[in-house]
């Protein structure tokens, strides 16, 4: 095995324990999960129960894009991690524009047959949801590993790996600063003769 191949897999175990990065992956699969629900509800309006949905294909094709980029994230991939901050300001824009939808639409949402107060308290549950997640989401990233050293390197071409290894390599033996009134006594402690 090469050195840089157990760099990538060494880097890939501590991105895998690595809380904040997961945080940052779990918040937003949430978030998109509770979105891709919401788009389903509008196009399945007051369907009798969620079985039958699973039947349609139409339910299928709006899961599939959610399911694969879902995956796709958990593995840490460089084409996923790229989409965590776009994804993050995208889901809740839509996720309000399907409360929107909800709120006006004629095709059963608003049907007077219905209780329309329970399915708009749901679309803004999930609207409140997505924010929280995509918010989440945003804070963890900075402040993980995912931030400060990249995605996957398993998935990289060794120039990138080689040059991503040395930049890591130089952030941990640069000199820690400290703030004034910090300092710690540098002096050695005396052996006792």
């Amino acid at each position: 095995m090469s050195s840089s191949h157990q760099d990538a897999m060494a880097y890939w175990q501590r991105l895998r324990k690595d809380k904040p990065s997961n945080l940052a992956i779990g918040g937003l699969v949430i978030g998109a999960f509770v979105t891709t629900l919401s788009l389903i509800a509008l196009v399945f309006p007051h369907s009798d129960g969620a079985m039958h949905n699973r039947g349609s294909a139409l339910y299928w094709l709006l899961m599939l894009p959610f399911v694969l980029w879902a995956w796709d994230l958990s593995t840490f991939s460089p084409r996923s991690v790229r989409t965590i901050r776009p994804a993050a300001i995208v889901l809740p824009v839509v996720s309000l524009l399907l409360l929107v939808i909800a709120y006006n639409s004629d095709k059963g949402v608003l049907d007077s047959s219905h209780d329309t107060d329970v399915e708009l308290w749901l679309f803004a549950i999930a609207f409140i949801i997505t924010v929280a997640c995509s918010l989440l989401s945003v804070l963890a990233l900075q402040r993980s590993l995912l931030q400060s050293e990249g995605p996957d390197r398993r998935l990289m071409k060794p120039s990138e790996i080689a040059q991503r290894a040395a930049a890591s390599r130089q952030a941990l033996r640069a000199p820690k600063t400290v703030p004034p009134g910090r300092e710690r006594s540098r002096r050695k402690p005396h052996k006792a003769d």
